[in-house]
């Protein structure tokens, strides 16, 4: 058979098709003007996709500044809960010593018994 008698092929050639990007292809972005979701984002995530890098950067900076914050009031609390509970048992140690002694004053007063306490 020669190339006469062939039918003829009417798809176009590889390089012959145009090649429009839009043909067929459909992207997931959203533009962050056109976001009208009104559910909050969930956490650690960026409120808004569109969201630029900068910013998503600040808000982990500031994540983590903040659960530093928190942390350190945490153990500010218990270092100052230690101290109320020590004075709360140098205080109890005192009245003790005040009602075991009958009134007898020493010479050295509550100070020296807070010293002599913690040696």
């Amino acid at each position: 058979m020669s190339a006469e008698q062939q039918p003829a092929d009417d798809t176009p050639s590889r390089t012959e098709q145009t090649l429009d990007p839009r043909s067929g292809v459909e992207f997931a972005f959203q533009s962050s003007t056109s976001n009208t979701s009104t559910e909050p984002a969930a956490p650690g995530q960026a409120a808004d996709s569109g969201e630029s890098l900068p910013a998503r950067i600040e808000r982990t900076y500031l994540r983590t500044r903040v659960a530093a914050l928190e942390s350190e009031l945490e153990a500010s609390e218990r270092r100052r809960q230690d101290v109320i509970e020590q004075y709360e048992r140098i205080l109890e140690n005192w009245r003790a010593d005040a009602s075991s002694q009958d009134g007898d004053q020493t010479s050295e007063g509550p100070l020296g018994r807070l010293l002599d306490g913690w040696r």
